[in-house]
């Protein structure tokens, strides 16, 4: 079994103006990697991000576990549901339910408790606490644990750390390495230089072009 997760083959984007977002990028994302694409702010990272999610139409070849992204209809899709789980820059929530009940959102089955996956998260002590009172970093690790009750196999992050501070982010990543140490391929989308040496494999967009 071919051990490419995603590859991009001369993907290419344009906004309502007819310029080009993304222009002819090509990345290939492997098993067992952490691959973080660094760029500035507007340089195409979210738009990577969209593609991958489904979200925008683009020219060039995309697929994912080896197979072009239009094999996956509603009949196949079942091949890779649970497999991947997807993390946004802006993370949305419901404040008027339970720690408990957004990570039940978010979570595509119940693979691994709320308890184990909190506890990877170092959130151990959020399960019981009013949402509406967490803070930004709380409430990544609430994602990322709603996230990994579902044992993805391949986690696809924009941004993670969001506006958080340098230890903040920190915590953060410290996180994404333990994930990533237990057999989980790591893809991130992200501005902040600081923490690409949590990476095993970096590449630089500038202006829509991988470099």
């Amino acid at each position: 079994m071919s051990s490419d997760l995603i590859s991009f083959r001369n993907v290419c984007t344009k906004n309502n103006s007819g310029n080009y977002i993304l222009s002819h990028v090509n990345f290939i994302l492997h098993k067992n990697e952490f691959l973080s694409i660094y760029g500035s702010a507007g340089s195409g990272k979210t738009t990577i991000y969209k593609v991958i999610a489904g979200y925008v139409e683009f020219a060039g070849e995309y697929k994912l576990y080896d197979k072009p992204i239009s094999w996956y209809s509603e009949e196949n899709i079942n091949s890779i549901n649970g497999k991947i789980g997807l993390m946004p820059s802006s993370l949305s929530f419901e404040e008027s339910l339970t720690v408990l009940q957004n990570m039940k959102i978010i979570s595509s089955n119940d693979s691994i408790s709320p308890e184990e996956a909190l506890e990877i998260c170092n959130g151990s002590n959020l399960l019981k606490r009013n949402f509406m009172f967490l803070n930004g970093v709380e409430r990544i690790k609430v994602y990322l644990a709603g996230l990994l009750m579902g044992n993805p196999e391949l986690l696809i992050l924009d941004e993670p750390s969001g506006e958080l501070d340098e230890d903040r982010s920190k915590e953060i990543y410290d996180i994404l390495e333990r994930i990533y140490k237990r057999g989980v391929t790591i893809l991130v989308l992200s501005r902040k230089q600081k923490f690409l040496s949590y990476s095993t494999k970096i590449m630089y967009l500038n202006k829509g072009r991988l470099i």
